[in-house]
């Protein structure tokens, strides 16, 4: 629903519903399609569409849900894979920015969040939307479960490969991302440290080749809970 549009419940859900005596409340559920606010308001007709009866409404805000996830991406996203068998620093030292996708979409803290974060770090060949489906998921079902602390994640550079089976292309795009991966293990240990100074406890989560990013910045020195 959209703007003012009405929408009439069918009768045969209240006879679908089973209401009794016994029983005699009947659950609806509502999903949210688009960012915005306004009010749900309950109207009882009969059938024959006389109104009986209004409920006092519900106002309603609905955000997009990476208003509510904090996001850094680790930098710089072009380090150079090893030339043979020499192997360097990058040319730029390995930091993080803040991954906002959007004016609209900048990150909003709850201020009641208990202060413990937990820091999701995604594998290898993972492609932008694919990344950010995956924290939402993760976030979605921490939340259910009873989550009320800060998630966040690190979108870092790995090579993407568009087709896995290649043997010969994959092994090679694999090694360099995971060069790659540990040299970002100091964006991960700078964003962490950033969280932590904020008073959060940090708990890592790493995915595949993430793990290799996280064992990283645990070498470089970040402390985590668990």
């Amino acid at each position: 629903m959209q703007g003012s549009t009405t929408y009439i419940i069918p009768q045969q859900f209240w006879q679908d519903a089973g209401l009794s005596a016994s029983q005699p409340k009947g659950h609806l559920l509502f999903e949210g399609v688009t960012a915005g606010k306004g009010q749900l308001v309950l109207v009882f007709q009969t059938a024959q569409g006389q109104e009986i009866g209004e409920g006092p409404g519900l106002w309603l805000d609905l955000k997009d849900i990476k208003k509510f996830y904090q996001r850094g991406k680790a930098q710089p996203e072009n380090i150079a894979a090893p030339n043979g068998n020499v192997v360097g620093p990058p040319s730029v030292s390995p930091s993080y920015v803040a991954d906002e996708i959007s004016e609209q979409l900048k990150f909003e803290a709850d201020p009641n969040e208990e202060k413990k974060a937990v820091l999701f770090v995604h594998g290898w060949s993972v492609e932008y939307n694919s990344y950010t489906n995956s924290a939402e998921t993760m976030f979605k079902r921490l939340w259910h479960q009873g989550f009320k602390g800060r998630f966040c994640s690190l979108r870092w550079a790995p090579l993407v490969v568009n087709e896995i089976w290649d043997i010969d292309v994959s092994a090679g795009e694999y090694n360099r991302s995971e060069h790659r991966a540990w040299h970002y293990g100091e964006s991960l240990r700078q964003f962490g440290n950033a969280i932590k100074g904020e008073g959060f406890t940090v708990s890592l989560i790493g995915h595949s080749m993430g793990n290799v990013v996280c064992s990283s910045s645990l070498q470089k020195g970040l402390t985590v809970q668990n």
